[in-house]
């Protein structure tokens, strides 16, 4: 098993990140989307996960056929614990994506609607363009700030109503549907 992990490693964190990215694409959430959590609750276990696996690989064969299959300027004592510590660093942040279609795919907690005029727009600069509307929740009196698509940024004017549902999810983080637009 740990020949198979080590020959095609590359291949199954490859697969793990894109099956991860594709469950999160069609969810839209607001505020902390679990990354904050995920990387709390996750990160001693799947560490302890990581070192287990380090600690096992160096005390059995699979170190030799590991140190055999690799340059020779990377034999040594540490030359599997850099990348077993860039898997664990690239497994917990691709976690984020699961724990977000995890709290979307398992049945949900009810509904939460926000819903007031809109006070302020701004186009969100960077790689991508995200237009963004703030409103003022006509229940909270908080300033909330939503992502909206183009189509609904241009047709969004100060002072319109506007307003949006969130569903609650298993894990208690609110999302929608991308598709429910």
């Amino acid at each position: 098993m740990a020949r198979f992990i080590l020959r095609y490693g590359k291949v199954i964190l490859g697969i793990y990140a894109l099956v991860g990215v594709l469950l999160a694409v069609p969810i839209d959430t607001h505020g902390d989307t679990g990354y904050l959590t995920t990387s709390a609750v996750l990160s001693l276990p799947l560490g302890l996960i990581f070192l287990g696996c380090y600690v096992w690989l160096r005390r059995h064969e699979e170190w030799e056929y590991y140190c055999a299959t690799t340059a020779p300027r990377r034999q040594g004592s540490s030359s599997l614990g850099y990348p077993l510590f860039i898997c664990y660093l690239m497994v917990l942040g691709i976690a984020g994506f699961y724990f977000i279609a995890a709290n979307a795919l398992f049945p949900a907690r009810g509904s939460v609607t926000y819903q007031g005029p809109v006070v302020g727009q701004f186009i969100r600069q960077g790689k991508n363009k995200c237009y963004v509307v703030d409103i003022l929740d006509e229940a909270t009196r908080q300033l909330i700030t939503l992502n909206v698509s183009r189509e609904e940024y241009g047709a969004l004017k100060p002072s319109v109503h506007y307003q949006r549902t969130y569903t609650i999810g298993f894990f208690g983080r609110l999302y929608r549907w991308r598709w429910d637009e």
